[in-house]
């Protein structure tokens, strides 16, 4: 009856093997499942985080848009390191001044500033050509450090 003893633990032995292996690929699956579901969560709140901008955006585009008064209109619009150029032409300088103005109401912007103005004739019509540069709150001083940078560069 040795034979059988010896037979029994063998077969015991190769069912804790199984189980050891059975435990371990299962524990390995979980960890595997916990990552992916850990990078799914990540990939979707970077998704949301990006809607959230995009609706923003969208909002403060419109915000930009509608302060404008009538006779003043943008002819370009340019976001920089947190430095938005807004290019445009106004009927007169009291609109312009308006126009700056109703942008500070907003509130979007920590600072705003008339970096460009030019009169113009055309057919007889005067406007004012101009470039405004509005800093986005947090950003202000890191303009201001590339635009020291790029000078000292020249």
């Amino acid at each position: 009856s040795k034979e059988s003893a010896v037979s029994g633990l063998q077969q015991r032995l190769m069912f804790e093997k199984n189980r050891h292996i059975i435990g371990s690929t299962l524990l390995s699956a979980i960890g595997s499942k916990k990552k992916l579901e850990d990078a799914v969560l990540k990939k979707i709140a970077v998704i949301d985080g990006l809607s959230r901008l995009k609706v923003d955006w969208n909002r403060k585009v419109a915000l930009i848009v509608g302060a404008s008064p009538k006779n003043v209109w943008m002819s370009g619009f340019l976001l920089e390191n947190g430095m938005i150029t807004i290019s445009g032409n106004s009927l007169s300088l009291d609109l312009l001044a308006l126009y700056i103005s109703r942008l500070k109401t907003t509130r979007i912007f920590k600072k705003i500033v008339l970096t460009k103005v030019y009169r113009r004739t055309v057919r007889g019509h005067i406007f004012y050509s101009f470039e405004l540069k509005a800093y986005l709150p947090g950003y202000e001083n890191a303009a201001a450090q590339k635009n020291n940078a790029e000078g000292a560069k020249k």
